[in-house]
Order: C-alpha cells, then sequence, then structure tokens
C-alpha cells in the first residue's frame, strides 16, 4: 500500500488471473480449429519422436503442477496459472495416448481428436476463472446473504436501521464493506462500542477486511434497502 495505492496492489493477482484464462481459452480455440483442419487433412506423423518429446514435457510439467497446487486453492492467479500447467500436462498425456495409436495402428486422426477433447476440457475448466476474475475486476458484491447481514446488525444495542450497503472485493480473499447505520443521537465516544460490535461481527462471521459505517440520526431515504453494488435487494 501506499499514497497513490491505497488497496495496495492486490488487483494485479486479478488481472494477470484474467488474462491468463483468457489466453488460455483462445489458445484451446485455436487447436480446436486446427484440430479440425487435421481431420479434414491428416498429415503424416511420426509417432515415435512424438511420444518422446511429449513425455520429456510430462515430466516437466507433473513436477510444475505439483508445486503449484497447495497455491491453486488460495489464489485466483495460482490457481489459473496451475490450469495452464495442467493443460500443458493433459496435452502431453494426450500426445502420448495418440503416439501410441499411431505407432500401433497408424491411426493418424489419433492425434486431433485427443487434442480436441484436451482443448475442450480445458476450455470448460477456463470459464469459472475469466467469470470470477472479470466480477472482481468490475467491483461485484461478494456472495453473501445481505439479509442476514441486515439482520445480525439490527441485533447490534443501538442499531435500529442499516440501509445504503455496498459491498465488493479487492481479491478473492479481501472484502470490503461500507453501509449508512441509524442511531439514537448521542456522542461519539457512546457510538464508539457500537462501531466496534459492527466491525467485529462483519470481520469475524463475514470475513471483511476493511469495514466503513457512516452513522446516521435522522430516517435514511432507503431504509429498508440494502444495496448490492447497484441492485436493490429488498
Amino acid at each position: 500500500q501506499n499514497a497513490r495505492n491505497t488497496f495496495g496492489y492486490k488487483r494485479a493477482e486479478i488481472i494477470a488471473a484474467f488474462l491468463n484464462s483468457i489466453a488460455l481459452a483462445l489458445i484451446c480455440v485455436f487447436l480446436i480449429v486446427e484440430a479440425a483442419k487435421r481431420i479434414t487433412d491428416p498429415q503424416p506423423i511420426n509417432g515415435n519422436l512424438m511420444l518422446t518429446i511429449a513425455v520429456i514435457g510430462l515430466a516437466a510439467n507433473l513436477l510444475s503442477a505439483f508445486l503449484l497446487n497447495s497455491g491453486s486453492k488460495s489464489s485466483l492467479n495460482m490457481k489459473a496459472t496451475y490450469l495452464h500447467i495442467l493443460s500443458d500436462a493433459l496435452s502431453s498425456i494426450a500426445i502420448i495416448f495418440g503416439g501410441i495409436l499411431i505407432d500401433l495402428y497408424n491411426w493418424t486422426l489419433a492425434d486431433p481428436i485427443v487434442t480436441v477433447l484436451v482443448a475442450v476440457y480445458i476450455f470448460y475448466e477456463s470459464i469459472p476463472i475469466i467469470r470470477q476474475t472479470f466480477r472482481i475486476l468490475m467491483q461485484g458484491a461478494p456472495n453473501l446473504d445481505y439479509d442476514q447481514i441486515k439482520r445480525d446488525l439490527l441485533q447490534i444495542d443501538g442499531v435500529f436501521s442499516v440501509h445504503h450497503v455496498h459491498a465488493w472485493m479487492i481479491d478473492e480473499n479481501n472484502l470490503i464493506f461500507s453501509a449508512h447505520v441509524n442511531m439514537h443521537d448521542m456522542k461519539l465516544s457512546d457510538a464508539q462500542p457500537i462501531y466496534s460490535e459492527i466491525s467485529k461481527v462483519l470481520k469475524e462471521k463475514y470475513h471483511m477486511c476493511h469495514v466503513t459505517i457512516q452513522a446516521e440520526t435522522t430516517r435514511g431515504e432507503n431504509e429498508d434497502i440494502i444495496y448490492d453494488r447497484g441492485n436493490d435487494i429488498p
């Protein structure tokens, strides 16, 4: 974090994951198109050379996938990178399988067919990452029960209305929350325990990393509505 980037640079990982997944999906489309050309116009293939290169590639990709596996569970960028390496590993397996069929039966169609199968699978796996990273970049709200959040906050002594709620994500692990809260007219020092309790509920139960509360004593214009980053939630 610094004066110019007060939320830090965590979005850089999301941008990288988004671009990585887009690139992977486009590569899959390209492979499917090229495989379709090979199916309609088969080319002679050296099965032995194909097998040798694929085995070497598979060993390297499996090692990389093993090293990245744990990080892929907590970071979208690592997950996208892991998927990229996994796609290479699956491609190597497919090439080995195709190379065996070509070597044993001279079935040249095996190569484009397994290429299509692997490309379709990787394309399918990349779509959720694209959707999730795009949603974060568009400041989409986290998947939370906002009605329950409102009920929880209204249980706090001194809070009698919650409205104008906004929630968004810096990355998949860092959630930001802001809201207007109506309270009785009181001194700031008396309101501090209420602020602390609101923050505690939001951070401990809903894992918010940053909470901003605006206290009001008058009725809000939309006091019965929680705003989900632009969408009204009754």
